[in-house]
């Protein structure tokens, strides 16, 4: 084969290398309304990780609130299911398996007012074993109809789950606890000296057990599980905030 031919052949290789990478890495997809979180799980076990996308609906009860992206197995996504319209803003989708069956469930917000009352209530939708077609859920009341800024889930010991909250419209945080069959208990709430800005998850002193992290504006506490709920370390930790930076300093 001539020189001449075998550089063609090799510059033609190159460029559908050149084509393929742009399609898998610069791939746009249009949903149905602004996304506000996204989380990734196999919703149809083929083995590829599929895109559970959360929107923002404005508490509007027809606009989709969720849609599902599969995956086809070459890094591009096709919506499959937007069909998921409720009252709620869904801006902290996660996913978590809150009953210990081994499935992942999605905790997702609500917002409704019961048959029979006139009082608007939210809730923790939680959809048992969220895969593409099974969209079974039970709603879960919050106690509190402040607006949730963010959402986490934190394993206890004995098998047991809480889903905590923070609400910036308010000076308190939440959670809920799914025993290890998934029952869950009625909210508690901690009273807070001003409204959280950010709430997480870590192992503060590396003991193996995890603390949650709360966030205030010139604050942060760190909250350990016993039996009986969740106690506040002390002393508090009170943050210096800094306003004004100058060469002179």
């Amino acid at each position: 084969m001539h020189t001449w031919c075998r550089s063609l052949i090799y510059v033609v290789l190159l460029l559908i290398s050149v084509v393929i990478s742009t399609n898998t890495f610069a791939y746009e997809l249009q949903v149905p309304r602004q996304p506000a979180s996204a989380c990734f799980a196999d919703l149809n076990s083929d083995g590829f990780q599929d895109i559970i996308l959360g929107h923002k609906t404005g508490w509007g009860y027809t606009n989709p609130s969720i849609s599902i992206l599969i995956n086809d197995g070459f890094g591009r996504f096709n919506v499959v299911d937007s069909t998921l319209s409720f009252c709620g803003y869904q801006e902290n989708l996660i996913l978590h398996d809150i009953n210990n069956d081994g499935n992942l469930d999605l905790i997702a917000l609500t917002g409704y007012v019961p048959t029979g009352t006139s009082d608007f209530i939210q809730y923790f939708r939680v959809f048992n074993n969220f895969n593409q077609t099974n969209h079974t859920y039970t709603d879960y009341p919050l106690g509190r109809n402040n607006a949730v800024h963010k959402i986490i889930c934190m394993d206890l010991p004995f098998n047991e789950h809480a889903i905590c909250w923070i609400s910036n419209q308010g000076l308190f945080w939440g959670y809920i606890v799914f025993d290890d069959s998934g029952v869950a208990t009625t909210p508690t709430f901690y009273n807070l000296d001003s409204a959280p800005q950010d709430i997480t998850i870590t192992d503060v002193n590396q003991d193996g057990n995890s603390e949650i992290v709360l966030k205030e504006i010139n604050s942060i506490s760190i909250w350990s599980w016993n039996d009986s709920g969740f106690i506040e370390s002390s002393p508090k930790c009170w943050c210096k905030i800094i306003t004004h930076c100058s060469d002179t300093l």
